[in-house]
């Protein structure tokens, strides 16, 4: 129930989706080599997906190829609150600031940092 639950959710909010399409990029791909008995893979990817969409003859197959057209299509999950919050406020207390004054010698000492950075030394 789990998976099966998965695959849904994954098949309908991502485009993994069009991984089904993969029969029709290898027909449209032997389609091309009917015509040019020459053309490679690479050829092909370049002519349907490296350069924009081209309209030609054979456009409304292209749009048919995996990754070419996006679904809009899935399934929003929501949850809805049924009870009612109810939030309680509580009186402002007033606060002061208080001013203090560190002097900056006991911040910064020259011999904190610099005891850090010694070669090493044999005991």
């Amino acid at each position: 129930m789990a998976i099966s639950l998965l695959v849904l959710y994954v098949f309908t909010t991502t485009e993994i989706h069009q991984l089904l399409k993969l029969k029709t990029f290898v027909e449209h791909y032997h389609e091309h080599q009917t015509h040019n008995s020459f053309i490679t893979m690479i050829e092909f990817l370049q002519i349907h997906y490296g350069q924009s969409d081209v309209v030609d003859a054979d456009y409304e197959r292209d749009m048919e190829l995996p990754f070419k057209s996006c679904s809009s299509s899935f399934i929003s999950f929501q949850m809805i609150m049924t009870e009612v919050q109810h939030y309680t406020s509580t009186p402002f207390k007033d606060f002061y600031i208080t001013q203090t004054f560190i002097p900056m010698r006991s911040v910064l000492t020259p011999s904190y940092l610099s005891a850090i950075w010694q070669p090493p030394r044999f005991v």
